[in-house]
């Protein structure tokens, strides 16, 4: 079901809830929790038991499942109140009238506060009320068990929301990321931030969660405003329908990936070590050639891997060969063969199969139809083969075939560590250790899923949302998986990089504690999601740090350095009541005209600390000569106000730009008559009105001015228009104003009208005050490009 806005929320829930009494209510549950207990609960139409029942909210009657014949037969008997039903496993409430879920106000984006709704019952209320009354007494055992040290964190299932429970059970577990959150939910601690954001929002909760974790204590956290805030990003995260974990640990690792990730060149993704001394260069050069460079994030280091694609063609028998990324392997769980009757007996007549078995189905050719060869054939054999595995390995098992159908097989997997060698075809070996595994278990009322993860003393834990005990291996081996988390592991014991990652954790806590002193120039930054990954990970990547250098080798400004020495700038401009047609203000005409090409303090400074830790530098020297990677970044590096400089003057371009556009695009008295060519067309406009976009990857300069106008390209040898070149496709039409305006700043051509109806219209001219706009306009983008052209050549 699609999600319901609060205004068509159902009218029965309200009316019933404001009528019943609360004392009477108590005592029908009561008495059902009894037989609930002793698992005796029956249907009150059809008299058989039910394990997962709902519960009609006026009379407090058991019901079969919704969809079933009881709950229509149950409301025809009684009257038109008796339509609203809450399955106390799953906490799904629906109308049977209306046939709708009704939602909580916070997946409808609500709040109690809201004056229109001050009135009405959250429906969240209702559903912790059921699910404490029923598992109120299973809470207690958990604590009882807990006091036999099982230390470990739950989560509330309030809203069908166990899928993603699990999968944030397995991601906030996971050494590296638990550390990198635990360290930004510290800053968040110390400092208060105006989280308006979001998705900042999000990250916020996460890192909270994460530090919760770290403590090794059972705690029951409620992850209401984690749903909330996702379920703006994926609307699928919320509802009652089937929900896949698999689709939620993809929407998750997404969103972590896109809050972490930086643009660096290509290579660092290779095996291959790669050293640099020098800062990455110019914003521009990864929009000029995109192809060098590549996104990373701690996240990608953590779970991607590599495949190997060959497509041979069936017409022309050529082999195209690409490498592809996965961050999960989605495995089909190939048909049972065939076994004996002796076979069977032996196995229980248990249908099985391997994890060996679903990768060598994996590995069989397939028919591609859809990819189009040289041949111009669109037939072709397609064979997948692994180049190169992740760090936490991640095994999708396809088990859900449509909406109403599972795949019930049992899956066999390794448990205890294994080499994977022979799993992937790979000539090294590929030593893996079962990290946590997510099992689906019915979906009765809603999905439910559990948690298993590798717990002290190769024991194991199992979690169903608040829920945990201690399982054995045996339940283990049979439970239905649905992904398999494997963490690698070093192929053999490495005592020197078991001492090396000591000797690093002492000497940055000494330095963090004050014990060993060194001077700034002795100290430098690493990383700190990368020294959480040489700390437990088998294969650490390159340390990469040569983006937050800028061209002038001092630290690059991010985004809020822009802002507020903007802001900074427009003050003073303000308060010396300058002309805003004069040139822009510049840092160095805020500043005392003696200060250095750099500012104290930053908020890039304040972000460097946030994400790194201080280690001597002659470590740091010795970590990139053996891993790859750099620059050294030393801690008393400043941030660069040149940029700032420049990355103000091509804003304050824009600005001026955009002025203009609006003044003349509306004018009246003129048709579009002027040809603009499309391509050039859409880098002017990406560079006008969509750089705030990469603006805040801290890309300062947004994108790049489109050039020269490329009107040439629409023309034949004599100068017509090409006849295959089509209005909206190739070419589009503007009015004078605005040619006259971009034809002015950008220069190029040539001037192409068509005007069939032979209209006469009235020379324009741009006014002188327009006239000095462009001429700043050019000379503002002339300081850039020579800014630019000079940092290329060095």
């Amino acid at each position: 079901m699609q999600q319901q806005k609060l205004q068509s929320t159902c009218p029965h829930f309200q009316r019933i809830l404001l009528q019943r009494s609360i004392p009477q209510v108590h005592k029908s549950l009561s008495k059902l929790l009894v037989l609930f207990k002793n698992k005796q609960v029956k249907c009150d139409v059809c008299q058989r038991k039910q394990d997962y029942l709902n519960i009609c909210l006026k009379c407090e009657k058991p019901l079969c499942d919704i969809e079933k014949i009881c709950s229509a037969e149950h409301l025809r008997l009684n009257s038109p109140e008796h339509c609203v039903i809450i399955n106390i496993h799953s906490n799904l409430i629906a109308c049977l009238m209306c046939k709708i879920e009704i939602y909580d106000f916070e997946q409808t984006l609500q709040s109690e506060e809201d004056q229109f709704i001050e009135e009405i019952i959250n429906p969240q209320k209702i559903r912790m009320e059921y699910h404490k009354f029923f598992y109120k007494q299973e809470a207690q055992n958990i604590q009882f068990k807990n006091q036999q040290n099982v230390q470990h964190a739950g989560m509330l299932n309030i809203c069908n929301n166990s899928h993603l429970n699990c999968v944030l059970q397995i991601l906030l577990n996971y050494p590296v990321i638990q550390q990198i959150l635990q360290k930004i939910n510290s800053e968040y601690e110390i400092n208060e931030y105006s989280l308006k954001s979001n998705r900042k929002q999000i990250l916020r909760e996460l890192s909270a969660m994460a530090s919760i974790y770290s403590q090794h204590q059972y705690r029951i956290i409620n992850p209401s405003k984690v749903i909330k805030n996702l379920a703006q990003i994926d609307s699928k995260i919320i509802g009652y329908s089937r929900k896949d974990a698999y689709d939620a640990f993809k929407t998750v690792i997404n969103f972590l990936n896109e809050e972490f990730k930086f643009s660096n060149l290509k290579g660092y993704f290779k095996s291959n070590l790669i050293y640099t001394k020098q800062a990455l260069g110019h914003d521009w050069n990864i929009i000029a050639d995109p192809s060098l460079y590549m996104e990373y994030s701690f996240i990608q280091s953590i779970f991607s891997g590599e495949l190997i694609s060959n497509l041979q063609c069936l017409n022309c028998k050529k082999i195209t060969k690409s490498v592809e990324q996965f961050s999960a392997l989605s495995l089909e769980l190939p048909e049972i063969k065939q076994q004996g009757f002796f076979k069977q007996f032996v196995n229980n007549q248990k249908q099985s199969i391997s994890l060996q078995e679903c990768l060598d189905y994996f590995y069989e050719p397939v028919i591609d139809s859809l990819t189009l060869c040289s041949c111009g054939a669109r037939s072709g054999k397609r064979q997948y083969s692994f180049q190169q595995q992740s760090n936490l390995l991640c095994i999708h098992l396809q088990r859900f075939l449509n909406k109403n159908q599972k795949d019930t097989k049992h899956v066999s997997f390794p448990i205890k560590d294994h080499n994977f060698q022979e799993y992937f075809n790979l000539d090294s070996e590929q030593n893996y250790r079962l990290f946590g595994i997510i099992v689906h278990l019915h979906d009765q009322g809603g999905d439910h899923f559990e948690t298993i993860l590798k717990y002290q003393n190769s024991q194991f834990l199992s979690i169903k949302d608040e829920i945990i005990e201690i399982v054995s291996q045996k339940y283990v081996e049979e439970c239905e998986a649905l992904l398999l988390f494997y963490e690698k592991v070093d192929n053999q014991v490495d005592l020197f990089k078991t001492s090396l990652r000591k000797n690093l954790q002492n000497q940055h806590n000494m330095i963090a504690n004050q014990e060993l002193q060194l001077k700034d120039e002795d100290q430098c930054y690493l990383p700190h999601f990368w020294f959480e990954q040489f700390l437990h990970l088998a294969k650490p990547p390159s340390i990469i740090t040569s983006h937050l250098i800028c061209p002038h080798n001092l630290l690059k400004p991010d985004y809020w350095d822009f802002r507020i020495e903007y802001e900074n700038a427009k003050s003073a401009q303000y308060n010396s009541q300058l002309d805003t047609n004069t040139s822009f203000i510049t840092i160095g005409e805020v500043q005392n005209s003696n200060s250095p090409a750099y500012i104290q303090e930053s908020s890039a400074q304040k972000q460097l600390q946030l994400t790194s830790i201080i280690i001597p530098k002659a470590v740091c020297e010795f970590l990139i000569e053996k891993y790859g990677g750099g620059p050294i970044i030393q801690k008393n590096i400043k941030t660069c106000s040149t940029c700032i400089e420049y990355a103000q003057q091509m804003s304050r371009r824009r600005k001026l730009e955009r002025q203009l556009i609006i003044k003349y695009e509306s004018l009246q008295g003129y048709d579009r008559i002027f040809v603009v060519h499309e391509e050039w067309l859409k880098k002017w406009q990406t560079y006008l009105y969509n750089s705030k976009q990469i603006l805040q990857r801290n890309n300062l300069f947004g994108y790049p001015p489109p050039g020269e106008i490329t009107n040439y390209l629409l023309l034949d040898k004599d100068q017509q228009i090409i006849q295959q070149k089509k209005e909206g496709q190739h070419f589009h039409m503007i009015t004078a104003p605005i040619w006259h305006i971009l034809q002015e700043i950008y220069g190029g051509g040539p001037t192409i009208s068509i005007n069939p109806h032979q209209q006469q219209y009235e020379p324009f001219k741009l006014q002188t005050d327009d006239l000095f706009q462009i001429k700043e306009i050019k000379t503002l983008y002339q300081n850039c490009i020579n800014q630019y052209k000079q940092e290329i050549q060095q």
